[in-house]
C-alpha cells in the first residue's frame, strides 16, 4: 500500500476490510492524519511492522496514537517525520513491544523523547541520523535505560566524548555502532572497545578514529567481523597493524578517505583476517602491489572487491586480481585512470575469476573504450557502466 492518494478514508476502509494485517508501508503517503492513523490501528490490533518513512505530515497526534493503539508494534520507520515534537516523542512510551525504531531527521527529537522510549521499549535497533538537538544528554539516557540494545546509529547528530562514554557503561550488549560525524574523539573509543566486547560491526569517521582507538579495537573486540572508516586523517598503520592482530575473524572492511592506509595495511589486513569483502575508495597512498599482496593472501576466502578513486592503480594490480581472485564474484572498478586495455585483458588471462558475477567498471575511460574484452568475461557475468554498491555480505 505505497500511493500518495491514500487518506484517512482509505486508512478506514483498509482497517475494516484487513483487521488480521499485520505489516503496513506507508512510505512517502502525504493525504492520511492522525485520525486515519487512529482508525487503522484501533481496528488493526496486531500490526507490528509500520513504515511512515517520508510521510512529513505526520505530527503529534499521529504519535500519540502509535503510543495508544500500537501496542503490538515490533518495527516502527518515522524517517524523515519532521514535525513530531518531544511530546510526541513521549507518547510513543506506549509501544511496550518496540524493538526496531528508526528516526532519522526527526529534527525535534531529544532527551525527553529519547528518554521515555527508552524507558518502557525493549529495543534492540535505534537509528538516529541528522538529528539536530540529539546531544549527550539523550546518550546518557538510552545508557540508562536501553540495555538491551544491539544496533546503534548515532550519526551526523551533535553528540561528544561524554555521551558515548555514558552509553558504554550501560550498553554493553551492543554489537553495532555507527557514529559517523559525530563529535567523538579517540579517548571514548577506546572506553567503547573496552565495555563493548561484543561488538562485530563498528562504523566510525571523522576525528572519531585515531591509531589508539584502532589498537582499543583490536586488544578488547576479537570477535570484530565489519568495519568501516571514513573520513579519518590521524589513522595510519601504527593503528591498523595491533588491529589486525586482534581481529583476526574480520570478514567486511570498508576504507573511504583514509590517508594513511598505505601497503603494509593492506598486506597486515589479508594477512591476519580472512576477508570477504572489501571496499577501498580514494585510498591514494595504496600502490598496485599492496592490492596483489593482500588479495594474495585472502584469495580463498575474497568474494567481493570493490577499488574506486585510487590514481595510483595500474594494470598489474588487475592482472593480480586475475591470477588470484578464483572466489571473486563481484568486482568494482570506478574511476581508475591508469588502468588500460591490457589490465582489461589480464583479468581473463589469468584464469581466476571463472566464478565471477558481475563487474562494474563506472569512470574507467580507457576500460570503457574496450567493452568487448570486457564482455569476454565468464559465462554469467554481467557487465555494467553504471555505478552498483558492493553486497554487504557476498
Amino acid at each position: 500500500y505505497q500511493r500518495r492518494v491514500h487518506g484517512d478514508a482509505f486508512l478506514k476502509v483498509l482497517s475494516r476490510r484487513s483487521p488480521i494485517l499485520q505489516k503496513l508501508d506507508l512510505s512517502g503517503c502525504k493525504a492520511f492524519s492522525g485520525v486515519g492513523l487512529t482508525s487503522l490501528l484501533s481496528r488493526c490490533k496486531i500490526v507490528h511492522t509500520l513504515n511512515l518513512a517520508g510521510c512529513d505530515q505526520v505530527q503529534d497526534d499521529s504519535a500519540r496514537a502509535l503510543g495508544q493503539y500500537g501496542g503490538a508494534l515490533t518495527e516502527l520507520n518515522l524517517t524523515g517525520c519532521t514535525r513530531i515534537t518531544e511530546s510526541g516523542f513521549q507518547a510513543l512510551k506506549g509501544c511496550t513491544q518496540l524493538q526496531n525504531l528508526d528516526l532519522t531527521r526527526c529534527e525535534k527529537l531529544g532527551r525527553a523523547g529519547i528518554e521515555a522510549i527508552s524507558e518502557t521499549c525493549p529495543l534492540r535497533k535505534l537509528v538516529i541520523h541528522e538529528c539536530m538537538h540529539m546531544q549527550d544528554d539523550s546518550l546518557e539516557a538510552l545508557g540508562r535505560n536501553a540495555h538491551s540494545l544491539k544496533d546503534l546509529t548515532v550519526s551526523s547528530c551533535h553528540v561528544t566524548d561524554f555521551g558515548i562514554r555514558d552509553l558504554a557503561r550501560g550498553c554493553t550488549s551492543l554489537t553495532r555502532l555507527n557514529i559517523c560525524d559525530t563529535y567523538v574523539v579517540g579517548d571514548a573509543l577506546r572506553e567503547v572497545a573496552n565495555g563493548c566486547t561484543a561488538l562485530t560491526e563498528v562504523l566510525l569517521g571523522g576525528r572519531a578514529v585515531d591509531n589508539r582507538a584502532l589498537t582499543s579495537l583490536g586488544s578488547h573486540c576479537p570477535g570484530l567481523l565489519r568495519l568501516s572508516i571514513t573520513n579519518a586523517p590521524g589513522v595510519n598503520s601504527d593503528g591498523f597493524l595491533p588491529l589486525s592482530q586482534g581481529c583476526r575473524r574480520l570478514q567486511w572492511v570498508s576504507l573511504t578517505t583514509v590517508t594513511g592506509v598505505n601497503d603494509a595495511v593492506l598486506a597486515a589486513l589479508g594477512e591476519q583476517a580472512p576477508l570477504v569483502c572489501v571496499s577501498l575508495v580514494n585510498v591514494p597512498n595504496i600502490s598496485s602491489r599492496g592490492v596483489a599482496i593482500m588479495v594474495e593472501s585472502c584469495k580463498a576466502s575474497l568474494q567481493s572487491l570493490s577499488i574506486s578513486r585510487c590514481e595510483t592503480a595500474t594494470d598489474d594490480m588487475l592482472e593480480a586480481i586475475g591470477k588470484q581472485c578464483d572466489q571473486l564474484r563481484f568486482l568494482s572498478l570506478a574511476g581508475l585512470p591508469s588502468v588500460t586495455v591490457k589490465g582489461a585483458r589480464a583479468l581473463w588471462d589469468g584464469g581466476a575469476l571463472a566464478r565471477l558475477c558481475h563487474l562494474n567498471v563506472v569512470g574507467c575511460q580507457k576500460l570503457m573504450s574496450c567493452r568487448d574484452v570486457l564482455r569476454a568475461g565468464p559465462p554469467g557475468c554481467r557487465f555494467s557502466e553504471l555505478w552498483t554498491p558492493p553486497p554487504f555480505e557476498p
